[in-house]
């Protein structure tokens, strides 16, 4: 046997560990801007127009104001 193929580089398990985190972080953001467009979206619905404020003290309790109907409500 000749050792004509190249070694394959095979990741540490700290860098396996490291890309899991990072992964997960992703996968968080993702869905915390899924649920921010959502939320958005049902502040235009209502009316409110305030952008960026709508996530500022004043925005969040006129957004918290509202009364959601529908299935992802308890």
């Amino acid at each position: 046997m000749k050792d004509d193929f190249p070694q394959i580089w095979v990741p540490s398990w700290e860098n396996r560990d490291l890309r899991q985190l990072l992964w997960h972080r992703h996968r968080m953001v993702q869905a915390r801007t899924r649920v921010m467009n959502q939320l958005q979206a049902v502040a235009l619905n209502e009316g409110l127009r305030c952008n960026k404020r709508l996530w500022r003290e004043a925005g969040r309790e006129q957004l918290e104001a509202f009364r959601f109907v529908g299935s992802f409500v308890s």
